[in-house]
């Protein structure tokens, strides 16, 4: 028979500030966003979720920045809107799509966007699917 350790819990300890702090940002992000998708529906273009979230954050003194270098549009597929990106609390790049489904191409987008600047933590938001979809990425080595 062999032994099995226990399962950790679902939510790992919080060993600093700084990860608390960007447990709690990713938990605003999450909440405001599922908020924002529940307002507005699906079928939207992407530019009014970025703009809804974009406001909402805001209003919860979260900082929310669209630098160029963030902002750049994705290549997008035939008859899809490319992705929008912003910086939270410059800490978290979000990749926001309204698509009916998310390609592992756009998951490859914002890595290549993650391993070329100082920002660690990002996620992919699709307001585009019947079902709200956050995927949370994080950059390699």
């Amino acid at each position: 028979m062999s032994e099995t350790s226990p399962k950790p819990p679902p939510c790992a300890a919080i060993s600093t500030a700084e990860d608390e702090a960007l447990h709690h940002a990713c938990d605003v992000i999450c909440q405001t966003a599922l908020a924002t998708y529940r307002s507005l529906g699906a079928g939207r273009p992407a530019l009014d979720y970025a703009r809804a979230l974009s406001q909402r954050l805001r209003r919860q003194g979260v900082h929310v920045d669209v630098p160029t270098s963030f902002s750049a549009e994705t290549s997008h597929r035939d008859g899809e809107a490319p992705a929008l990106r912003m910086l939270i609390d410059g800490s978290v790049v979000l990749q926001i799509h309204a698509q009916r489904r998310v390609d592992p191409s756009d998951e490859g987008d914002l890595l290549d966007v993650l391993d070329a600047s100082a920002v660690e933590h990002g996620a992919i938001l699709n307001f585009g699917e019947i079902r709200f979809l956050m995927k949370r990425l994080d950059r390699q080595g």
